[in-house]
């Protein structure tokens, strides 16, 4: 096929509404019309069912009826933007928002952003996490290295409980009840094979913006103005759990 065929055969898989492209097929039109219905209908499983595997907690939420129609909704109107579908599903949480019948649930949309950066950090870049303990560099000198986050972090400031959901779905409890539902800030990474999902806090949210940006850990202590005991135990935290590395 040309590149222009191709594009035309692309389209109309991923669209459901665009008609066979007949022209690009020998036979009888009926039959390539069969063939191609077919297999335009395989090429849709295979991405509902990726979006299955990247989101197990929504699809318990949600039912798994329910997920299967939906996912077949996005699948329609937004296509794989590339040939790996463990890259799929960046939009799902917002398509989930937009739709009507869920408007009133915004905080599937929070519990989707988390499921979809594990998948992210599953398939992140690895690379050497900062280890104060390790290095033979003296500690002012290691308090001046400029830090980044870790390839597979990602952070989300969610209005909802979404942590506590999520987690609940994960181990078969109840979902968080009334009284305690809260915004929660969740933090999500790679420490070198094992996947890693955290709900941290708000201060430590703040403390891995700043690290974000390239400061030192003398600097982002500076930049604080908390209390050094506190200050401390958080980085510590940060450090053990293996989500900076030198930027």
């Amino acid at each position: 096929m040309t590149p222009d065929q191709q594009r035309q055969f692309s389209q109309a898989l991923s669209l459901p509404a665009e008609p066979a492209p007949l022209h690009l097929f020998a036979g009888a039109p009926e039959e390539c019309e069969q063939r191609f219905q077919v297999y335009r209908n395989n090429v849709s499983s295979a991405r509902v069912d990726a979006l299955r595997q990247t989101f197990p907690v929504l699809e318990r939420l949600l039912g798994a009826d329910y997920f299967s129609a939906v996912a077949a909704l996005f699948v329609r109107t937004a296509p794989p933007p590339s040939p790996t579908l463990h890259e799929y599903g960046d939009g799902f949480g917002h398509f989930l928002r937009q739709l009507p019948a869920l408007s009133g649930m915004p905080w599937l949309s929070e519990v989707a952003q988390i499921e979809r950066a594990r998948v992210r950090a599953l398939h992140a870049a690895d690379r050497q996490a900062f280890n104060m303990a390790t290095s033979i560099a003296a500690p002012a000198q290691l308090l001046a290295v400029p830090l980044a986050w870790h390839p597979s972090v990602s952070l989300i400031r969610a209005a909802s409980p979404a942590y506590s959901l999520w987690h609940s779905q994960r181990r078969s409890l109840p979902p968080p009840p009334a009284a305690q539902w809260q915004p929660e800030d969740v933090l999500v990474w790679r420490r070198e094979f094992d996947l890693q999902t955290a709900q941290v806090s708000g201060e430590q949210c703040t403390l891995l913006n700043q690290l974000r940006q390239g400061l030192s850990l003398a600097d982002a202590a500076a930049a604080t103005g908390r209390a050094p005991a506190e200050l401390a135990a958080d980085l510590s935290l940060l450090l053990a759990w293996g989500c900076l590395c030198p930027a």
